[in-house]
């Protein structure tokens, strides 16, 4: 779990730094049309994915350390 998170974080924000030293902006890739009002990158993405991740393994984890007690 811990190698999955760090990829996803250091992946999304590798891709978001890359494009802002290279172009200064960062690119938007992924535009809904009218489903919603959001428009992501792969970077970002990546970013929320490992957010994601974090969150869930600590939830697990102080879920399964109350049960043993």
């Amino acid at each position: 779990m811990d190698k999955n998170r760090s990829f996803h974080n250091s992946a999304g924000a590798m891709g978001n730094m890359i494009d802002r030293i290279f172009r200064g902006f960062v690119v938007d890739m992924i535009d809904f049309n009218g489903l919603w009002h959001f428009v992501f990158n792969v970077a970002d993405m990546y970013v929320h994915i490992g957010i994601y991740i974090i969150v869930i393994d600590y939830l697990v984890r102080k879920h399964m350390e109350k049960n043993r007690k």
